[in-house]
């Protein structure tokens, strides 16, 4: 009796976090799920991974009109899903990642256990690099009850409240969720007051970026170049991503506009260090985080006032 065959087939998927494109190998046989932790490895996340936050991710396929959020079709097999030339986008609220994805090939491997790989991007071929899938163990191990440092501390906030206050205009509604869902409230006192506390930072942003920008520039230069170990400017230059990222349709269309994207240099350059592993020690550099840590908050008020221009 002949052994039924084992798909061995693996694609190659691209991804871009708007600072540059990673690739990913991963097996036919993996899950939507498998990919979204492939993913988060791939652009060097660490972190603590339990249930909760497996079902805190979005992947959308535009052509082919199909969502999988909140957990639904985790353990769907990507060989049913994924087509060379397919493109999908994929959000996660924990951690906090907006990356465009493209299928970019598939082949045939002589073993059947191919785990991801991280790959070096560029040419007609793809030089495997070391596979550094820390997602994956993350959600190996037990570390629900384990401390978890907020993952919205008051930079990332007031970097996404600036993108959201810059950008189309969103309902508390459409981002409260995103800010709130990670508190426990013992009580509904509890959720009030924490409900207050996170309106008065936006109001304090939206009102700085209408009436007082240069007030604004200089809080944050001191705020976001006072932390010498850069941390600071990367959970600023996340959050207003993520802040885009609620918006995302519209900013996109916008994107093409080559004063748009001149005005998003500073906070590219930073994405462009904190994606790169060998590069985040530069943000120690006092010189280098002044220098961004001005531009970042300037590059906001420039952006606000860009976005001002198109909505009148």
């Amino acid at each position: 009796m002949t052994a039924p065959q084992r798909d061995k087939r693996v694609y190659d998927i691209g991804a871009s976090d708007g600072s540059g494109t990673r690739v990913v190998a991963v097996s036919a046989d993996s899950t939507l799920l498998d990919l979204h932790l492939a993913l988060l490895a791939t652009f060097d996340w660490r972190g603590d991974y339990g249930t909760e936050e497996r079902g805190a991710y979005r992947i959308e396929f535009p052509q082919k009109a199909q969502v999988y959020t909140e957990g639904r079709g985790s353990r769907t097999r990507l060989r049913r899903l994924l087509t060379v030339g397919e493109h999908f986008i994929s959000t996660a609220d924990y951690p906090h990642l907006v990356l465009d994805g493209e299928v970019l090939r598939e082949y045939e491997v002589p073993s059947r256990r191919h785990h991801p790989k991280v790959l070096d991007a560029g040419g007609d071929e793809y030089e495997a690099k070391v596979a550094t899938w820390r997602a994956q163990e993350a959600v190996q191990r037990e570390l629900r009850d384990a401390p978890r440092r907020d993952p919205f501390p008051p930079e990332h906030r007031n970097g996404m409240f600036a993108a959201i206050v810059a950008g189309p205009m969103l309902m508390p509604s459409a981002w409260l969720p995103h800010v709130l869902q990670t508190s426990q409230y013992a009580t509904l006192g509890d959720a009030q007051r924490e409900l207050a506390r996170v309106m008065e930072e936006y109001n304090a942003v939206a009102q700085q970026l209408h009436e007082a920008p240069d007030a604004y520039i200089e809080q944050t230069r001191r705020r976001l170049s006072a932390d010498e170990s850069g941390a600071a400017l990367e959970a600023w230059v996340r959050g207003y991503i993520y802040g885009m990222a609620l918006a995302g349709e519209e900013w996109r269309k916008h994107f093409g506009d080559e004063e748009l994207r001149k005005l998003f240099t500073p906070i590219g350059a930073v994405m462009e260090i904190y994606s790169a592993p060998e590069k985040r020690a530069w943000l120690r550099d006092a010189k280098l985080r002044e220098s961004l840590g001005h531009g970042c908050p300037i590059a906001a008020v420039q952006i606000w006032r860009f976005w001002r221009r198109r909505l009148g």
